[in-house]
């Protein structure tokens, strides 16, 4: 007797499907997982609830890593919606905000970098390393995707790093692209890069975020201050405020998250 088997993923996990290729993007572990062809197109029928093979290797896999489970019927698996709960049911989600990473660059070793198993409250609102063995995308490239963000009606797009000051010039050619296609542009820069000249060549092209310690808080006029706070500054943080200052509390990967703990 053959048993029929459904597998599909968890509600955390959403699949993004491309021409070809697609990947699984983890909401609560904030990763995503690169799919080949014949792993995109296992996706696409698992998620319609097409029946699968248990001796899948690839299937076991997800299951290692938590993304999704085998069932012995079919399943509708509601998705976990994080701070953007659909207000129009049946219509496409609204695209809010995008980030786009120029590089991977940096010559600093700063505690909180996620390339050091960092996790930060606002997720992606920041500056990190990371490795990758690909070759970064060129300006013509993000030409592209900054129309194809513009055609998805996309609101406000983040430029951010790596350290952005060692890919200036690129940052600012892709600055001036996508200079009156959104509503805001928000440029993400270390407080140790960020220079006089800098600022001047951004005025009224994009609104600048400075990432900072709390003990090294630059208060740089006219811009936003992204404030990186450790769990041993959570008290002299509780001091420092402002409509200008973004708090953006860290954790070690593995550390629980305390019930007292000010995520924004």
């Amino acid at each position: 007797m053959v048993i029929e088997l459904y597998f599909r993923l968890n509600p955390e996990c959403y699949f993004i499907r491309g021409v070809e290729c697609g990947a699984i993007f983890d909401l609560i572990e904030n990763k995503i997982y690169a799919l080949n062809q014949k792993e995109t197109q296992m996706v696409t029928l698992m998620e319609k609830d097409e029946p699968v093979r248990q001796d899948e290797e690839f299937l076991d896999e997800l299951m290692r890593l938590r993304l999704g489970n085998y069932y012995r019927s079919r399943m509708y698996i509601q998705k976990l919606r994080i701070g953007s709960p659909l207000e129009n049911p049946g219509l496409p989600p609204q695209l809010d905000r995008a980030f786009l990473g120029l590089n991977n660059s940096c010559n600093r070793n700063c505690w909180f970098c996620g390339y050091y198993g960092m996790r930060r409250s606002l997720g992606c609102l920041g500056c990190n390393k990371w490795k990758e063995n690909g070759r970064a995308l060129g300006v013509e490239k993000w030409k592209e995707i900054i129309d194809g963000l513009k055609d998805l009606d996309c609101k406000d797009i983040y430029i951010t790093g790596g350290d952005l000051a060692l890919s200036w010039k690129k940052a600012i050619d892709v600055l001036d692209y996508a200079h009156g296609k959104f509503n805001d542009i928000y440029i993400i820069l270390h407080y140790q890069s960020i220079s006089s000249e800098m600022v001047q060549s951004l005025e009224n092209r994009a609104k600048i975020i400075v990432q900072s310690e709390v003990s090294k808080n630059p208060g740089f006029n006219g811009s936003f201050t992204l404030l990186v706070v450790s769990p041993d500054d959570l008290e002299h943080a509780s001091t420092i405020n402002g409509k200008n200052i973004l708090k953006d509390y860290a954790l070690r990967d593995g550390e629980p998250l305390s019930n007292g703990l000010p995520i924004v």
